[in-house]
């Protein structure tokens, strides 16, 4: 009898560990997968927190048409420039012929996407291209008689600096 005993014993004792082993397993998978889920959820949340900061950022500054920055120039030839980020400015008054070419030369000292060209004063029509290594030259060629404003556009969510260089001078204030 204690044979049979020792045997329901043994086979219940394995029952029981069995059963715990089970227990144990199903619980740890359990909370191995709540802090999966909780990790992603809080990624996800992380990441859409961040992408609604920078899309906010990026609008407010394309909604502010003044360039905070400076531009300075002894000649009005030859301009030293930092803009903020993602901001546009145009300046100076060049009065320009129908067909003629106006030239403007970006050196940049690090790789930055900004538009150059120009503005038409009459119709803020904006004549450009964007260079996308932050050095380049654009040839704009002047569609009508009129005057025109330089016009440019840091397309970064880093400040540019930059100089310009422009085949004709911009006489007078650059405002």
């Amino acid at each position: 009898m204690n044979s049979r005993r020792d045997a329901l014993l043994s086979s219940t004792g394995k029952k029981k560990g069995f059963f715990i082993l089970c227990f144990i397993l199903v619980a740890a998978i359990g909370v191995g997968a709540v802090y999966v889920i909780k990790g992603s959820k809080q990624q996800t949340n992380d990441q859409a927190q961040s992408e609604i900061v920078t899309e906010e950022y990026a609008k407010t500054l394309e909604s502010q048409v003044n360039m905070s920055g400076s531009i300075e120039t002894n000649d009005g030839k030859n301009l030293s420039i930092w803009m903020a980020p993602m901001r546009s400015n145009n300046f100076g008054i060049i009065p320009w012929t129908q067909g003629e070419t106006f030239t403007l030369t970006v050196e940049s000292v690090r790789e930055q996407e900004l538009e150059i060209g120009i503005m038409s004063v009459s119709t803020d029509e904006i004549y450009s291209e964007t260079i996308e290594s932050g050095t380049g030259s654009v040839d704009i060629v002047i569609p009508e008689d009129g005057d025109y404003r330089v016009f440019i556009q840091n397309n970064e969510l880093n400040k540019a600096e930059f100089l310009l260089k422009l085949s004709k001078a911009i006489e007078g204030p650059i405002t």
